[in-house]
C-alpha cells in the first residue's frame, strides 16, 4: 500500500498501542521501567511516545526492521525482567501483523490490544475480594447520595474506594459532605486541568496499591481524561465514564459503549441576585462577630440555599470569585486576616461600627418591651422609606445592628427568651410575618 495518509494512520494506530502498553507497564509494574525513567509519567508524555514510535516505523525498510527497531527502543526503556514475559514476542507479532495487513487499523482499535504482563514463573491468583473505584472530578460533577446509590447498582463490584478531586476552597461544604460519605479528598490548586492531571496521576498507579480493583468509574465532563481511561483499560479493568448534563447523569461502558441514564429530581432554583445578597447581609448582621471568614459564610450559604456561593456568583456574573464579588459590592467590605490566605467579610455599615460594638452592647440594655418597640419602629421606618408594604426580616436585623451596635440575636440571648427572631417578632403588636421562599417578610397591621 503506497497511500501516505493510510500508512500514517497505520503507524499511528500501532504507535498508540505500544505507547499505551508502556503506560500500562509503568502503572502495574513501575519497577520494570528503567530507573532513570521511573519517576517520569509516561501517561503525561504519551504524545511524545506515539510520535517516537511513528518515526521508527516510517523509517524502517520492512516489517522485520521495524520490529527490531521498536524492540531496541523498548529495551532501553524497560528492565531485563520483561524478558521473562511474553511482552516482546507480542510486540514483534503486533508490528509484523499490522504492517503486513491490507486493512488499515482504526485508531480506536488500540484499546483492544492488551499484552500479557505476567511473569512466566508466576500467575496471579484470582482475587475473590474484587472491588471498584470511583474517581470523581468534584469541580464539574456534584454527585449526591441518590446518584451514588444509583451508580452502585450499575457496578459489578462493591464501590469500596471513592476519590474526589477539587479545589475545596471554592466548593462550599461539599468536601465535608463527601468526607462523611467515605470519600478520600484530594485538593488541587486553582487552574485549568489541575483536577484532571491529579486524577490521571493517581488513577494510573492505583493498581500498585490496590491490586484487587477490577472496575473503575471515571466521573468527569472533561475530555482530557481519555488517556486515563485508556490506561485503566490496559490494566485489565472494566472502565466506565460518568458524565452529568444539568439534571441527567449518564454512565457509559468504555468497552461496549452501552449507556444508562438517571434523571435527578428537580434542582433547587438558583437564588436571585437580591436573594443571595440579602442572605449574606442577614447572615452577617446576625453573626456575633463583627466580621466573618468568607469560607465560613460560603459553607453556610451552600447548606442553606443549595448552591456553593462560587456557583451563585458565576451564574449571575457577579465576579470570578466570592471574594471578588464582595470586594466589588458597595454593600460589603473585605479585610485580610493575619494569615494571608484568610479573608473576612462584613456589611459595610456594620464594619464601620466594629470598634464600638463592645461599648454599645455594654451601655445599652434592653427589656422585652423596649426591644419590641424598637423592632416595630425600625419596621415602620423601613416600609415608609421603601414605599412598599413589606420589608425583609434580614433588613430589619441589619438596621438594628447599624443603630445599636450589636446583633439582635445577641439581645434575644441576653433576655433568655428562647425564641428565634421570627418567633419574637410575631409577639410584637402591629407586626405580621409571612414566609416567602427564602426569607421572612414583615408587614404592618
Amino acid at each position: 500500500m503506497n497511500d501516505p495518509a493510510a500508512n500514517h494512520d497505520r503507524y499511528e494506530a500501532i504507535a498508540a498501542k505500544l505507547s499505551d502498553a508502556l503506560i500500562q507497564i509503568q502503572a502495574a509494574h513501575p519497577d520494570w521501567v528503567q530507573a532513570r525513567y521511573r519517576l517520569r509519567s509516561l501517561a503525561a508524555n504519551r504524545a511524545k511516545l506515539v510520535q517516537k514510535f511513528v518515526e521508527l516505523l516510517q523509517g524502517a525498510a520492512n516489517a522485520n526492521v521495524a520490529s527490531d527497531q521498536v524492540l531496541e527502543l523498548l529495551a532501553k526503556l524497560l528492565e531485563p525482567v520483561v524478558n521473562e514475559t511474553q511482552f516482546y514476542q507480542q510486540v514483534r507479532h503486533l508490528v509484523a501483523t499490522e504492517l503486513s495487513s491490507s486493512i488499515v487499523p482504526l485508531r480506536e482499535q488500540s484499546l483492544i490490544w492488551q499484552p500479557e504482563l505476567e511473569l512466566a514463573t508466576q500467575s496471579a491468583a484470582k482475587n475473590e475480594n474484587a472491588i471498584a473505584i470511583l474517581l470523581l472530578d468534584a469541580e464539574n460533577i456534584d454527585l449526591n447520595q441518590e446518584a451514588e446509590a444509583w451508580l452502585e447498582t450499575h457496578c459489578n463490584y462493591p464501590m469500596t474506594l471513592k476519590f474526589a478531586f477539587g479545589n475545596w476552597k471554592t466548593l462550599g461544604d461539599r468536601d465535608a459532605q463527601l468526607h462523611r460519605r467515605g470519600y478520600q479528598l484530594l485538593h488541587v490548586p486553582k487552574g485549568k486541568n489541575h483536577a484532571d492531571d491529579k486524577m490521571t496521576i493517581i488513577g494510573s498507579s492505583i493498581l500498585v496499591h490496590f491490586p484487587n480493583i477490577k472496575a473503575a468509574i471515571v466521573g468527569s465532563n472533561d475530555n482530557d481524561l481519555e488517556n486515563l481511561r485508556h490506561t485503566l483499560r490496559f490494566q485489565g479493568l472494566d472502565v466506565s465514564l460518568l458524565q452529568r448534563h444539568q439534571q441527567t447523569l449518564k454512565l457509559i461502558n468504555c468497552k461496549t459503549k452501552e449507556s444508562t441514564t438517571l434523571t435527578l429530581l428537580a434542582a433547587t432554583p438558583m437564588p436571585s441576585v437580591e436573594q443571595g445578597i440579602q442572605y449574606c447581609q442577614t447572615y452577617l448582621a446576625n453573626a456575633e462577630a463583627p466580621k466573618i471568614l468568607i469560607s465560613q459564610l460560603s459553607s453556610d450559604f451552600s447548606r442553606d440555599l443549595g448552591f456553593p456561593i462560587s456557583t451563585f456568583v458565576k451564574h449571575h456574573q457577579l465576579g470570578k470569585t466570592p471574594k471578588a464579588f464582595f470586594q466589588k459590592s458597595t454593600r460589603f467590605k473585605v479585610t485580610a486576616g493575619h494569615n494571608a490566605s484568610q479573608w473576612y467579610v462584613s456589611n459595610c455599615a456594620q464594619f464601620s461600627s466594629e470598634n464600638t460594638d463592645t461599648d454599645n452592647s455594654q451601655s445599652q440594655k434592653f427589656t422585652i418591651s423596649t426591644l419590641r418597640r424598637v423592632c416595630v419602629g425600625i419596621a415602620k421606618a423601613l416600609i415608609q422609606k421603601q414605599s412598599g408594604s413589606a420589608v425583609s426580616i434580614g433588613l430589619l436585623a441589619i438596621t438594628f445592628r447599624q443603630q445599636h451596635g450589636q446583633p439582635i440575636k445577641t439581645v434575644l440571648k441576653q433576655l433568655k427568651l428562647g425564641q428565634s427572631l421570627p418567633e419574637f417578632l410575631q409577639t410584637c403588636n402591629g407586626l405580621e410575618l409571612r414566609q416567602e421562599k427564602l426569607e421572612w417578610m414583615i408587614t404592618l397591621l
